[in-house]
């Protein structure tokens, strides 16, 4: 199995909070991005900006106009600690989501099957003319935090997979904001756990992991170089 990088997540305790931080820091214009869009089923909702190389940026909050699930949030957005971090240290590169490329024949349902202490069960979703299956742990936390990493969670380190069944994807119809990603790195104590991980996955040609000291918490980072102007590149969180 191998894949490919679908889009970044980043995760704000706001969603306008979100948008203008990221804008801020690559220097692109909220107008850039593509309307707010809902998650139903998790009780979140999104905005989401086209970048080049068939990617896209995702920003994501909580949507305070939305009833309780009756699932627990994706990407881990029920976490007390993590909706007080965003709140106190502002919007987070959070995670980042992996394809299964279109030329495999595989499904995520049968690689659920198949590798389970990899590939929990995969939900169906659809949003207008979209339609996708997600992995997301039966707890909604970020994948990867069971005890191959020796009890230390992976920290968004390790992608959720999707698999689209539309026609075409949000990164195919979004419009290329002129946002380029150089390099997607991370940082975690358990390094090797996690890059193990990502190549069982087929995952580890999109982000290098390294290890971190024993009391840093894993921290992930983008270098994104926005090709409109002189800016020079930036890292992302």
């Amino acid at each position: 199995m191998e894949l490919e990088l679908d889009h970044l997540v980043v995760a704000a305790a706001t969603l306008q909070e979100g948008v203008d931080h990221v804008c801020a820091l690559v220097g692109c214009s909220p107008d850039q991005f593509a309307p707010e869009g809902k998650h139903a089923a998790f009780g979140t909702h999104n905005r989401c900006l086209g970048m080049e190389d068939g990617i896209y940026l995702e920003v994501i909050a909580v949507d305070p106009e939305a009833p309780a699930p009756s699932r627990p949030r994706w990407f881990g957005l029920d976490d007390p600690s993590l909706q007080a971090r965003l709140r106190e240290q502002g919007p987070q590169l959070l995670h980042f989501v992996a394809c299964l490329k279109p030329s495999s024949n595989a499904s995520l349902q049968q690689l659920a099957a198949e590798r389970p202490d990899l590939v929990p069960a995969a939900v169906d979703l659809q949003r207008g003319d979209y339609s996708w299956s997600i992995y997301v742990p039966a707890d909604g936390s970020l994948p990867g935090s069971g005890p191959e990493h020796n009890g230390s969670a992976a920290g968004g380190l390790v992608p959720s997979l999707i698999q689209w069944h539309s026609a075409a994807t949000p990164a195919q119809r979004l419009p290329s904001s002129g946002l380029k990603l150089l390099h997607l790195r991370g940082r975690h104590r358990q390094a090797d756990a996690i890059n193990q991980t990502l190549a069982a996955l087929g995952a580890d040609k999109l982000i290098r992991v390294e290890t971190a000291p024993s009391a840093a918490v894993p921290s992930m980072h983008a270098s994104i170089w926005n090709t409109t102007h002189l800016r020079g590149t930036r890292t992302l969180f």
